[in-house]
């Protein structure tokens, strides 16, 4: 959230706050989608608390700070499973997305 705060301020991509804290989320995706590589939910082989309360910044937060998940296939995995699996989950990101 800090970093579309700080692209709402008006500091462009080049400023050293948004530099640091889009490196920060790069970070924090690449951590989240290493543990889906080796775990099928968050908190290991079921669907928990964890699963419904990091879903919100892959998705819900593109809505309002885009970024590209492209480079993280197991978040991609994950998030179709979350989709095809949780009907909840599924009609909450179609929705999201219009």
């Amino acid at each position: 959230m800090r970093l579309m705060f700080a692209a709402m301020s008006g500091q462009g991509p080049d400023h050293p706050l948004v530099r640091r804290l889009t490196a920060r989320q790069a970070a924090m995706l690449a951590m989240l989608d290493q543990r889906l590589a080796d775990h099928t939910y968050l908190a290991g082989e079921a669907f928990t608390a964890a699963d419904v309360m990091i879903a919100f910044s892959p998705t819900t937060m593109r809505v309002f700070q885009p970024f590209d998940i492209r480079p993280y296939p197991h978040i991609l995995v994950y998030l179709k499973r979350l989709s095809d699996g949780r009907p909840a989950v599924g009609r909450w990101r179609r929705a999201i997305r219009g």
